[in-house]
């Protein structure tokens, strides 16, 4: 009879946290993006203007736009927000060349002007 209890206990449970599941993931997109385990990049200081969200590895920005613009987005990048569980690594050349600046894990920058790459520099993103 006991072996039941707990049982059913455990059941209630874990019922009880799959009702809460959803309302406690509830987040804006880029809440959402960060907690994937991703990097978004932002266009200013302090996380403001456009952003791009990256989940893999891109080392030539060249070609690539800020998030709803057709607007080039190498060597624009002014903050960033990791969301990883590990380290992102941006570099100020394609291909990862030149300057690099090591993104913690779980971390958010919200000027990269004083660290190594710069400010608007990132041409590389590596996972």
């Amino acid at each position: 009879m006991r072996k039941i209890a707990i049982a059913v206990a455990t059941l209630g449970l874990g019922a009880g946290l799959i009702a809460v599941s959803p309302a406690a993931t509830a987040a804006t997109d880029s809440t959402r993006a960060i907690q994937a385990g991703s990097i978004t990049l932002y266009e200013h200081d302090d996380f403001g203007g456009r952003k791009a969200t990256f989940s893999g590895t891109d080392c030539n920005l060249s070609n690539n736009t800020w998030s709803g613009s057709s607007t080039i987005m190498n060597n624009q990048t002014s903050s960033m927000s990791n969301g990883r569980s590990a380290s992102v690594w941006l570099w100020d050349g394609a291909g990862k060349t030149g300057d690099v600046y090591r993104a913690a894990a779980n971390s958010a920058d919200s000027d990269l002007s004083n660290n190594p790459i710069g400010d608007n520099a990132v041409s590389c993103v590596e996972f």
